[in-house]
């Protein structure tokens, strides 16, 4: 019997966001489910998203192309591990090259409570490199979540 050998680990990183968002949790859940809202405000703050789908079941995908300013797209791929409305999202995502290598996997939690008219958003993010350019992306993990929060803190205030 062979067995598989483990990927290399190119780096590993790991964010935890608490806050509070000035919105009730019903449209909190909205905007991390929906790929209208989702597209607005995913990604650090000079990124859009020319490409947002959301399969929302356990099993279901989620497939988000970031697109940098000077045009570069990044890909990730995600699959729904937990769902629980309006409280928790569980996914696992891969972030990919544009010729479909994996470059780093990562597992993301979002718990969403209300507290008063408002929502206690905290996210548990951690990931890891499985090729060696993985690094530098895992270098700007916490900033390019803390802007996406950013963004979406801007959105929800739109709407």
């Amino acid at each position: 019997m062979t067995t598989q050998a483990e990927p290399e680990v190119h780096g590993r990183a790991s964010v935890t966001i608490n806050r509070l968002m000035d919105a009730p949790v019903e449209l909190m859940w909205k905007v991390w489910t929906e790929p209208q809202h989702l597209a607005a405000w995913w990604g650090p703050t000079v990124f859009t998203n020319p490409v947002c789908e959301v399969d929302l079941r356990v099993g279901g995908r989620m497939h988000i192309i970031m697109r940098a300013p000077d045009g570069f797209e990044h890909a990730a791929d995600a699959v729904f591990q937990e769902i629980d409305p309006p409280n928790r999202l569980v996914w696992t995502m891969d972030a990919v090259s544009l010729t479909g290598e994996t470059l780093l996997k990562s597992r993301t939690t979002v718990t969403l409570k209300a507290e008063g008219g408002k929502t206690r958003l905290i996210i548990v993010s951690e990931a890891y490199g499985v090729v060696p350019e993985a690094v530098q992306m895992l270098a700007g993990m916490d900033a390019g979540w803390n802007q996406s929060i950013d963004k979406l803190a801007e959105h929800i205030a739109a709407h």
